[in-house]
């Protein structure tokens, strides 16, 4: 179904070969997700929690922005055109759009071309560059503890017992615990509002960090460097207190909150 669907008329109408092909290959690579990955046998059974998945895969697994920007386009134009042939009672157009709108904000931090690696030379010096005390405490949870920029821009304090800091319903569900200093525990109480919690918009955060790392003569790669820094620098650090490589992969994997290690290699080169 998939193969008449990116073949109809009104797919191809007012398309050119390249954008056609494109258009192709993206909703074939999304229909291989869903089948293969989330044994899904009908293009029915497609739920807007498969679009959001997908696309937070693509991000995980550091495409460039312009190349997920490009998939998240098909899956409207995809959206529309299985509304037109298999209508629903609440149109995808409208929640698959929902779905995309829920990682933008990941989509826009992401570095604009590939790049050999997205760690910072100079991280440290990156977080001086910040001007505002939240955001350097948020830079330094990714930097220090691999964080998500969805996890570390949405701290809650009632969420921390001792010095264990528990995030909840990170990507895919699953609650991640990290270890903080006594000097980070103060830091984050020091800095959340009245209910106790440090957020602040993603989008904001970003481009804080945007304008640090033109004033510390570094290139843009996303947030997402800074975890790029802490999975090479924890690969170091347990390496060379003995452990072998294999399960300094596997810990760091975890650590991560990633659910495959080969993931986790992308954040090594």
């Amino acid at each position: 179904m998939l193969r008449s669907l990116v073949g109809s008329e009104m797919c191809i109408r007012d398309r050119s070969y390249s954008s056609l092909h494109k258009f192709q290959g993206n909703i074939g690579m999304f229909g291989k997700f869903c089948f293969a990955n989330e044994g899904l046998n009908n293009l029915n059974q497609i739920k807007p929690a498969h679009v959001t998945d997908f696309l937070r895969e693509l991000c995980e697994c550091e495409y460039a922005k312009n190349t997920v920007q490009s998939y998240a386009s098909s899956l409207e134009k995809m959206a529309v055109m299985l509304d037109n042939v298999c209508p629903t009672s609440t149109p995808r157009a409208e929640t698959w759009h929902a779905a995309i709108a829920e990682v933008r904000p990941e989509i826009n931090d992401l570095a604009a071309k590939d790049t050999e690696t997205r760690a910072y030379a100079d991280p440290r010096g990156l977080i001086d560059a910040l001007d505002n005390p939240q955001m350097q405490m948020i830079a330094s949870l990714q930097l220090d503890h691999g964080l998500r920029i969805g996890d570390a821009t949405r701290i809650d304090t009632a969420n921390i017992d001792g010095t264990t800091l528990t995030i909840e319903n990170s990507k895919g569900g699953q609650d991640i615990t990290i270890t903080l200093t006594p000097e980070e525990v103060s830091k984050i109480n020091a800095l959340a509002d009245s209910d106790g919690l440090l957020h602040v918009r993603q989008a904001d955060y970003s481009a804080a960090l945007q304008d640090a790392c033109e004033l510390s003569g570094q290139t843009w790669t996303g947030s997402h460097g800074l975890r790029h820094n802490y999975a090479q620098e924890r690969m170091a650090t347990l390496t060379a207190q003995g452990m072998d490589y294999n399960t300094a992969l596997r810990t760091v994997s975890e650590e991560m909150g990633h659910h495959r290690i080969d993931i986790t290699l992308t954040y090594l080169r």
